[in-house]
């Protein structure tokens, strides 16, 4: 096998390793967005339950429901948000 053939394969792989790191990345990102909004949602809970039982007629169940799929798409911006200042620097 000649020296460019070996660089070849080399470099190849390097490709294949480089998109495997970005696939490994995204998966972690998105497993960050789901744990920072699990945690939140579960920190929320506790003045929601608070207001619940100061508040004839609050529902926290429902309000941590509707909470929910808010907390995660900010999550979800702000984290994408310093990917792309990561990026650009």
């Amino acid at each position: 096998m000649n020296l460019r053939q070996r660089v070849e394969d080399r470099a190849g792989g390097l490709a294949h390793e480089l998109q495997w790191a970005a696939h490994v990345e995204r998966t972690v990102e998105g497993l960050s967005v789901a744990a920072i909004s699990y945690y939140s949602i579960a920190l929320l809970a506790y003045p929601m339950k608070a207001i619940e039982h100061a508040t004839p007629g609050f529902d926290a169940t429902m309000a941590l429901a509707i909470a929910a799929p808010v907390v995660a798409l900010v999550v979800w911006s702000a984290l994408r948000r310093v990917r792309r200042q990561i990026e650009r620097s």
